[in-house]
């Protein structure tokens, strides 16, 4: 059987994300009409988990990308200011995404 965890870790640390989103994009070309209902059932419960998962990662890496100062460089006012406007995230969701990730790095 393919040992997915063990393939994975032969992936330099910085490229796994692009892995995940090329998997992600994958994904997304899926005919969900070829499922049964079973495993729809089984993907659908797995992505919810998987999205809690990501979700928390994301607040582990901004708990350690915010105390860098990486955005200071640049002409924004604020790590949130600068989250905000670099992603999808409002003013507001970058501002609890912050607050989340210094409360783990903490």
């Amino acid at each position: 059987m393919f040992d997915a965890a063990a393939t994975l870790e032969t992936i330099p640390a910085r490229l796994r994300i692009a892995f995940a989103r090329t998997l992600v994009a994958t994904l997304l070309t899926t005919d969900l009409t070829e499922l049964g209902d079973a495993a729809l059932t089984d993907d659908l419960l797995a992505l919810i988990e998987l999205g809690e998962t990501v979700r928390a990662l994301t607040i582990l890496f901004a708990g350690a990308w915010e105390p860098r100062g990486v955005w200071a460089g640049t002409p924004a006012r604020s790590a949130r200011a600068w989250l905000a406007h670099h992603s999808t995230l409002g003013v507001a969701g970058a501002g609890r995404l912050l607050r989340a990730g210094r409360f783990v790095h903490d």
